[in-house]
């Protein structure tokens, strides 16, 4: 839960709006929501995966965050760790809607360029690039 917490300000500091979280328990594979505004031309609904590993995520996680994306939703998967190779794959299919991949040291940047403070009880960037 820390993880999602600091995801959950992190993408409020990158501009996405109406963030929620969802239901803890049978959340098909999305933990939070929102909507991407760029400069007030476009909306962007988002759908995000956060996932608080030392490992790799691999090829059935991105399979399933896709598979529970709505009609015209983006898929982001947040890790603190990678990605296997067939995450990788699955996450650029050409048939398929594309993933972005989020590693635990693009998250750590991402936490220093807009300045989202982590305190101490949020122990979750054990950052380990794969």
């Amino acid at each position: 839960m820390a993880f999602e917490n600091v995801v959950e300000r992190l993408l409020v500091a990158c501009g996405v709006h109406d963030v929620t979280r969802t239901p803890p328990t049978n959340d098909a594979g999305v933990d939070v929501r929102g909507v991407l505004v760029i400069e007030e031309l476009m909306w962007v609904r988002v759908a995000v995966q956060v996932k608080r590993y030392s490992g790799n995520v691999s090829r059935p996680d991105i399979q399933k965050l896709r598979d529970s994306l709505s009609h015209g939703e983006v898929g982001w998967f947040f890790t603190t760790g990678g990605y296997s190779e067939g995450a990788r794959v699955e996450a650029q299919a050409k048939d398929r809607q594309p993933i972005s991949l989020i590693s635990g040291l693009e998250v750590a940047d991402l936490l220093i360029k807009y300045s989202v403070a982590i305190d101490d009880s949020e122990q979750v960037l054990q950052v380990e690039e794969a």
